[in-house]
């Protein structure tokens, strides 16, 4: 990957381009990297699978800790995970608790 963005004259902050383009210290993504490296930009994700994908490891994490004994039982989970929610989006609010959801979304 790296030579062939050194081919094309892509090093850094030194040539001005590489995976972003620079003017002065701004930087932009150059979307022009993708042909370079026969690449397609992945699609744009939505809120709520960005929110997934935040909660999945907390929600792994709590499982762990339920397996090993850390802590007695879902509702400790839940409680905090719900207060974490409150500060990560509203959609977390509004999907009642992280293991409701984890329960209805994996058929658990």
């Amino acid at each position: 990957m790296f030579d062939k963005l050194l081919n094309d004259g892509r090093k850094g902050r030194k040539s001005g381009k590489g995976f972003y383009t620079y003017k002065g210290k701004k930087k932009t993504v150059d979307s022009s990297v993708y042909s370079v490296l026969d690449l397609k930009p992945e699609a744009t994700m939505s809120e709520k699978d960005i929110a997934i994908r935040c909660v999945l490891p907390m929600l792994n994490e709590a499982v762990r800790c339920l397996d090993e004994g850390i802590i007695r039982s879902l509702v400790t989970v839940t409680l905090v995970l719900f207060s974490v929610s409150v500060s990560l989006h509203s959609w977390a609010v509004h999907s009642a608790t992280w293991i409701h959801w984890a329960l209805r979304k994996l058929s658990i």
